[in-house]
């Protein structure tokens, strides 16, 4: 939430909702917030991603376990799959 009080001088602001997201944007790094259902570009990459949201579930294709309960949430760093 205050990923941004980590920086000191901030040249631009980086900000766009999914549907101002261009195919050139991509490219770039990617913190998106949101689940597939409310955000067009995690919908895109949540099937590339080691860990995702799967059937209202979130699975790992890493430990093979699913987590149904609607209050988990995830994080995962990984190499963006648009680049």
């Amino acid at each position: 939430m205050f990923l941004g009080t980590f920086l000191n001088y901030v040249p631009n602001y980086y900000v766009k909702l999914d549907t101002e997201v261009r195919e050139e944007d991509l490219e770039n790094n990617l913190i998106l917030i949101g689940g597939p259902i409310t955000n067009k570009v995690t919908d895109r990459a949540n099937l590339k991603l080691p860990i995702r949201f799967e059937e209202g579930n979130i699975k790992s294709t890493i430990s093979n376990e699913t987590y149904p309960q609607d209050e988990c949430g995830l994080i995962v760093k990984a190499k963006s799959p648009f680049n």
